[in-house]
């Protein structure tokens, strides 16, 4: 077949960011599924092992990143951890002996937590929702969210030795898919309950020592039920998340579809789903981040031979360039399902071999070379007539249209946060991928004054090869659990490039004087940037307009003791024990569970009520928001609008007649 003869350059004056890259853009989750699961084995938070080395080398070869903890079951998990006392409740014991499988104990969150730390990820932790929501003939949904089991999850945590390591939390997973939760009131009352856990709990326990937890939410599929969760929660999240699955895994004609130029996402027809959150967030004055929350290829655990293959990395790759584009507001986390589990998994869990998958080497790959970046555009080229319009700013295609294009480009500024050389400030990074079966690409790159590649490719079983090579090399890691290097290869900046089919190649353009790639400004890390206060919530209370700190008042609450707290809410307990017995049938816990409400501590009144001044600090800039004010506001803008017409609407008229008459 003849080959594509390509040119493509960044103008270096007149080139767009489309918004900065985290180092933590790339990252992952990790599930509940049991064993009994086929595709899951000994995966999950609670089967799996954690301190194996090479799982441990693996994993820290994505570091930065954020890992979320979630999935389908995160609903129905009870957490066994000690009151403030050190008791342990005997419900919780006997529920956890009956459902071992959906027990989490101190002692594996302990594990959890360790091993976030030891591989250098921050998690975000989905807490059960549904389960605590259910009356006593088990139906989902029949009263307001009983926050006991939660609570004993959350002093745990904030008193742990890793208590840095948790980044934030978001209240169920997908809760409103297959109508498992309908009254989104309820909703989110339970999460104006659980921001005020989290202010009380950090600030009487952790005193300081860490920023708050952030919220996440709505978790949700759907464009409807995103849609609404969005606008009703906003006011109560720090990160938007949605999560975004392109296929089916059960679906026989998948392989077909990945094969597909129009599989391949463009910014202008990304999903509704996508839209509706980039409506509400455009207009939002609180500037939250945009996370996919979970996603891959394809739900249902993804499937064998595409999601866990070369095939799966062509669309995986095109993929992150298309999410730092999105307009008008780039994606900033993308959390690839899963760490291990299931047949999309990063690092496969079979038999504790944890051989990583070619999706987890583009993202390693990905880390190195692009990290903390810019995403820029337009790329410009003689071989199409569209490159500077409009429609190509965002993603660059040849050679025929979005949808069809068999070579996909994006382009950034060079990795300005790493401490090995992939370029400087004002250097450039293309990622190419070309999902042709046949047709190299004979690439020229008139730019800058010399360049060097990262060519990713398959081996000899192409698109269902699990191994991936690097210019040629096998990337895997070592008998001593050593990662490889990722090592270029050098070419003067008149040289063409071979760009082979069925590949991914990273080139980093030096000298490219791209003005955009000299900023000093490291990208925006949303690591610490939010949380609801730092460390100045004390300070401040509703009255106080002034500063870049959310105003929330923390009476003399926050000095109370340890251990004088009580309960505000005597039905807590009852509620959850109620959950326990439908739980473990036949089993006495009433009594036991009596302790629950009684350790229960105050619901501490550091939330904001309706219409006070809310403040918040964000990385985009100092912002407040009043809801009392903001309602009587837009209900004056309409007024005067509605003036404005009737009054131009009469005037005409006016006129009309005159000139009649």
């Amino acid at each position: 077949m003849a080959p594509i003869n390509l040119q493509i350059s960044l103008s270096t004056h007149r080139t767009h960011s489309f918004g900065d890259v985290q180092p933590e853009y790339v990252s992952t989750t990790m599930d509940w599924w049991p064993p009994s699961d086929e595709a899951w084995g000994n995966s999950s938070i609670i089967n799996a092992n954690l301190s194996h080395p090479k799982l441990i080398a693996a994993a820290k070869g994505l570091h930065p990143f954020y890992l979320r903890i979630g999935g389908s079951q995160a609903d129905e998990i009870i957490y066994n951890f000690p009151f403030r006392n050190g008791t342990i409740s005997t419900s919780l014991e006997e529920a956890c002996k009956q459902r071992p499988q959906k027990c989490l104990t101190s002692q594996r969150w302990d594990d959890v937590l360790a091993f976030s730390s030891k591989v250098g990820a921050r998690i975000v932790f989905t807490l059960a929702y549904v389960m605590h929501t259910r009356n006593d003939e088990n139906v989902n949904d029949q009263k307001e969210w009983d926050s006991t089991n939660s609570r004993l999850f959350l002093e745990y945590t904030a008193n742990s030795r890793y208590a840095a390591v948790v980044h934030g939390f978001e209240l169920g997973n997908e809760i409103r898919h297959n109508n498992k939760v309908k009254n989104v009131t309820r909703i989110v009352e339970a999460y104006k309950e659980l921001r005020k856990m989290v202010i009380s709990i950090w600030n009487r326990d952790n005193k300081g020592k860490n920023p708050k937890p952030l919220l996440f939410g709505p978790a949700s599929v759907g464009t409807h039920d995103t849609s609404e969760l969005v606008q009703k929660l906003g006011p109560y999240l720090d990160v938007v998340t949605y999560h975004k699955y392109h296929g089916g895994g059960k679906d026989e004609y998948l392989p077909t579809y990945a094969s597909s130029p129009s599989y391949y996402n463009h910014p202008f027809k990304f999903s509704s789903q996508a839209k509706a959150v980039v409506k509400f967030m455009s207009g939002n004055a609180r500037k939250a981040r945009l996370w996919i929350g979970e996603g891959a290829m394809a739900y249902n655990s993804g499937r064998r031979g595409v999601t866990d293959s070369f095939l799966g990395s062509l669309w995986f790759a095109n993929l992150l360039g298309v999410l730092t584009k999105t307009s008008p507001i780039p994606h900033s986390v993308y959390c690839r399902q899963a760490l291990i589990g299931g047949y999309y998994e990063l690092i496969s869990h079979a038999n504790d071999s944890f051989v990583p998958n070619p999706d987890y080497w583009v993202a390693y790959a990905w880390k190195h070379i692009v990290g903390s970046s810019k995403a820029i555009g337009p790329i410009m080229s003689p071989h199409r007539k569209d490159s500077v319009e409009s429609s190509s700013r965002f993603t660059f295609g040849c050679c025929k249209r979005p949808g069809s294009d068999t070579v996909l480009v994006h382009a950034f500024c060079a990795n300005n946060n790493n401490v090995e050389n992939y370029g400087s400030f004002g250097d450039v990074v293309f990622v190419v991928i070309n999902i042709s079966k046949d047709k190299e690409v004979m690439l020229k790159v008139p730019q800058g004054t010399n360049r060097t590649e990262y060519v990713l490719t398959p081996n000899k079983q192409g698109l269902q090869s699990r191994d991936v090579l690097l210019n040629g090399k096998l990337m895997s890691i070592d008998q001593n659990h050593n990662l490889p290097e990722v090592k270029g290869m050098h070419r003067k900046s008149d040289e063409t490039t071979s760009i082979p089919p069925i590949s991914i190649t990273f080139i980093v353009v030096r000298g490219a004087k791209v003005q955009e790639c000299f900023s000093t400004k490291k990208a925006n890390k949303d690591l610490d940037a939010v949380s609801y206060s730092a460390n100045s919530l004390e300070k401040l209370s509703p009255e106080q307009e002034t500063g870049n700190t959310r105003a929330i008042s923390a009476p003399e609450s926050s000095k109370i003791s340890r251990n004088e707290y009580t309960s505000d809410k005597d039905s807590r307990g009852s509620g959850f024990s109620q959950s326990l017995l439908r739980a473990n049938p036949g089993s006495n816990v009433t009594a036991a569970m009596s302790s629950v409400a009684n350790h229960t501590p105050t619901q501490f009144d550091v939330f904001p009520r309706e219409g006070s001044i809310l403040k918040e600090k964000t990385i985009m800039g100092d912002v407040s928001f009043d809801a009392a004010k903001y309602n009587i506001a837009m209900q004056m803008n309409f007024i005067l609008a509605f003036i404005c017409v009737a009054g131009c609407t009469r005037a005409w008229y006016k006129r009309r007649r005159l000139i009649l008459t």
